[in-house]
């Protein structure tokens, strides 16, 4: 549980790729991205390797632009690579590259929908994605393609910001502004396998995108002595998730199934300063309970619980609060429902 109140500095992030364009070439595919804040422009390049070589390492397939462009080198780019006729595919951010059983493929965003603003920054749920293979694409991953895509048609559930790390509680995110940090909170980044590899492939900052799985909404009080929002985010912890049944207890890293972390935001609208904020910051967690059980699928009459005796000191469960305290500090308090 943490809370903050006050007038306080909350920095924007304003090195994102906001939008851009992709072209699927014979060759590789090509990504533009833009930065609407700055007006700048980057450049991506992906190399579709031979058939003999389709399981290189993403590093040896893309390559980052150094330099930074305005729209009219852009244009200029385009037009010696001969590509000043072809309109590319609107895109507004990329999830990351997965690799199958024939190669690399990359998963960007083709459609967004704006669900709230929270102190000031817009916050987004994704609605349309596209899949790009790095190769000649053929059938051999039909199945995979078809899993994935199940996946990311909950897009409505999925939720990122250009401006705002919603992988951290806003307390979080005012010391990261004060200390000048840019590090992500990869536990509800639900997007990190597809980034794992490519973050070490880019220098730019702004083309790493994180995406949560939860809830984000928000509600306006329009008291005439004291208008406020409320914002509640709901993170889901990409560790040992599962189906309700089938997710119990603590596994062997000390992470409990289906851990959620839900914050809540009260954000006072009378003040309206650019770049500061008056809020007060609730959180609190869920989880499983954190010792070695579990329980056979649902039917009535409802399932046995079965513990298990291979952790009879309990040792995963220590590792388990030693995390949480080391994350939330010392104030922990446990409820049963």
């Amino acid at each position: 549980m943490n809370s903050m109140q006050g007038l306080v500095v909350l920095q924007k992030q304003y090195d994102s790729i906001t939008s851009g364009r992709i072209y699927n070439l014979t060759r590789g595919l090509l990504v533009i991205g833009k930065n609407k804040h700055t007006k700048t422009y980057f450049i991506l390049k992906m190399k579709r390797p031979p058939n003999t070589e389709l399981h290189r390492p993403l590093k040896s397939l893309v390559a980052e632009e150094k330099d930074e462009f305005t729209a009219e080198g852009v244009s200029e780019y385009l037009k010696r690579s001969k590509l000043d006729t072809v309109k590319g595919e609107k895109i507004y951010g990329l999830l990351g590259f997965i690799k199958f059983l024939a190669g690399y493929y990359l998963v960007v965003i083709t459609q967004k929908q704006r669900v709230t603003k929270i102190c000031g920054h817009s916050i987004y749920s994704l609605s349309g994605t596209s899949i790009y293979p790095l190769f000649v694409p053929g059938n051999k991953d039909t199945k995979y393609l078809e899993m994935l895509n199940s996946i990311l048609q909950i897009g409505k559930d999925f939720y990122f910001s250009y401006t705002y790390d919603l992988t951290f509680t806003l307390q979080d995110n005012v010391i990261k502004g004060i200390k000048e940090k840019t590090n992500i909170n990869t536990e509800f980044v639900w997007n990190w396998y597809l980034l794992s590899e490519f973050v070490s492939v880019v220098k730019r900052p702004g083309w790493i995108l994180p995406v949560i799985f939860g809830f984000v909404g928000s509600a306006e009080i329009n008291n005439i002595a004291f208008p406020f929002s409320i914002h509640i985010i709901g993170r889901r912890s990409r560790f040992y998730a599962g189906t309700r049944y089938l997710t119990r207890g603590v596994n062997e890293q000390g992470k409990t199934g289906n851990f959620v972390e839900i914050e809540q935001i009260v954000e006072d609208r009378r003040q309206q300063t650019p770049g500061r904020i008056s809020a007060s910051s609730y959180v609190h967690i869920r989880g499983s309970i954190p010792v070695l059980w579990r329980q056979g699928s649902a039917t009535k009459p409802k399932p046995e619980i079965i513990t298990s005796d291979a952790d009879y000191m309990h040792t995963l469960t220590k590792v388990h609060i030693s995390d949480l305290i080391k994350r939330y500090g010392n104030c922990l308090l446990y409820t049963s429902p």
